[in-house]
Formats: C-alpha cells, sequence, structure tokens
C-alpha cells in the first residue's frame, strides 16, 4: 500500500518553522505590548495638566495686575512680595521702554530656584532620559529653553501684551525639563506691564509617577504572562514529544505496544 503525503494548508507553512512554546509567548507578549502603548497616552495627561496650570496663570496674572492698578503705589511692593512668597510665583512690572521696575525676587528672596541637573542624581537624569524618548515617539515638537532676558523688550509676551493689549502665556523648558509658564498683562493705560513666572515642576513629577507606576505594572504582568506561557507550552509540548516518539518507534518497527 503505497502511503499518501499529508499537505499542510499554505496558510499554516509560515508557522510551521515557529515552536510551539514561542507562538504561546508571542500571544501574550502582543497583548502586553498593546498595553504597553499606555504608556504614550500619558502625554495626553501631560496636555491637561499643562492646560490646567495655564488657565491658572492667566487668573493670577490677570487678578494681580487688578489689584496692583488699585492698590496705592506704596503698597504694590508689599503686594509683589506676599503674592510671590504664597503662591511661589516670580513677579515683574515693566515700564512701556522695557524697564524694570518692580521685581520680587529683588525685594525680597527668590521663592523658587530652577534645578541644575548636573548637581541631580542619578534617577533623575534617567527619567529625563526617558522623558526625550517619549518627546520623540510621540513627535513632540520643541520647546524653546528658558533663559533670563532682562530688559521687557526682549520678552515676546510682555511686548505683545503691551501692544496688543492682552494677556499673553508662554511655555518654555527649564535646564531640568520641567515647564516653565510665563504670563504678560498690561497694568493700566501707561505701558506697563506685569509678568509672572511659575516653575511647574509638579507637572512633570505627576507625569514621570504616573509612568513609572504603569511600568511597574506592565513589568510585572509580562514577567508573569512569560512564566504562565511557558508553563503551558511545557504542559502542552512534552505530551506531544512523548506521543510523536511512540509513534516514530512504532513506524520503524521498534515498539508494538502503543
Amino acid at each position: 500500500m503505497r502511503a499518501r503525503m499529508i499537505t499542510v494548508p499554505s496558510r499554516l507553512r509560515w508557522s510551521r518553522r515557529l515552536p510551539l512554546t514561542a507562538r504561546i509567548l508571542a500571544v501574550n507578549i502582543i497583548a502586553l505590548g498593546l498595553m504597553a502603548g499606555s504608556l504614550l497616552y500619558l502625554d495626553s495627561y501631560r496636555k491637561q495638566l499643562l492646560t490646567e496650570r495655564f488657565g491658572q496663570a492667566r487668573a493670577e496674572v490677570q487678578i494681580t495686575a487688578d489689584a496692583l492698578r488699585e492698590v496705592n503705589p506704596n503698597e504694590r511692593a508689599r503686594l509683589l512680595l506676599r503674592i510671590g512668597n504664597s503662591q511661589h510665583l516670580h513677579l515683574r512690572v515693566f515700564a512701556k521702554d522695557g524697564e524694570v521696575l518692580a521685581d520680587n525676587f529683588v525685594l525680597g528672596p527668590p521663592t523658587f530656584a530652577l534645578a541644575d541637573p548636573r548637581t541631580q542624581p542619578w534617577l533623575q537624569k534617567a527619567a529625563r532620559v526617558l522623558d526625550r524618548i517619549t518627546d520623540f515617539l510621540l513627535g513632540t515638537p520643541p520647546i524653546e529653553a528658558y533663559t533670563e532676558r532682562g530688559n521687557g523688550q526682549n520678552w515676546p509676551e510682555v511686548v505683545r501684551a503691551a501692544s496688543e493689549p492682552a494677556t499673553v502665556m508662554i511655555q518654555r523648558m527649564a535646564p531640568d525639563r520641567t515647564p516653565v509658564i510665563t504670563a504678560a498683562s498690561p497694568i493700566g493705560d501707561h505701558g506697563r506691564v506685569l509678568m509672572i513666572t511659575r516653575n511647574a515642576t509638579d507637572v512633570t513629577q505627576a507625569v514621570r509617577d504616573a509612568r513609572q507606576t504603569l511600568a511597574i505594572v506592565i513589568a510585572l504582568a509580562l514577567a508573569i504572562s512569560v512564566f504562565l506561557s511557558l508553563f503551558l507550552a511545557r504542559t502542552i509540548v512534552r505530551p506531544l514529544r512523548t506521543l510523536v516518539r511512540a509513534a516514530v518507534r512504532v513506524r520503524l518497527g521498534r515498539d508494538r505496544t502503543v
């Protein structure tokens, strides 16, 4: 009797070369890979936090500008110090020609300082590397670096606030990759402009904490999935291999007992 050749369907030929263990692992790891893609959605979380900080900055600069317009000129310095200390802000009042008329960092001790990346621990450096990788994957446009510019004519938001007049806000990036939000608003009709500056480190920290928590969950799920996949593959593969070896022995006439 002539033995018949068993043909494998064409749709299965590409997978014949993959061991069963690799197939089981692939199915589970692909699902986890889709879960890891949720890390990218942290960008929307960051945008939401920044939107809230922009709204807060707009309210702060407008309320402070109104207060400076109404308060006695002799009380303006005290008002700037009180608001700056309570809200951790850098407040400056510019004249029409850009001269600095008042600065709470000059009137009193600074309420915050931008962190120097060179003095930070390696964990912060690793976090900044992950920030760059995430921005690259998302195609986030580059953000201008924050630098002190002195005269008000060197600040685009101050120039626009004086010329339009309107409240203008701009986001820049501190050396440690935390957002710096500046908001400028006109004070009265004399060309004076108030500018506030906030280093929103809490936004970056909240995003990094969420990313770290999600990464830990995914890593644990990946470890458990790999372990269960290997266990399942071993449970299935070992009996099949035993059956194949027995079938080969029977076919070769070495074993008559099935």
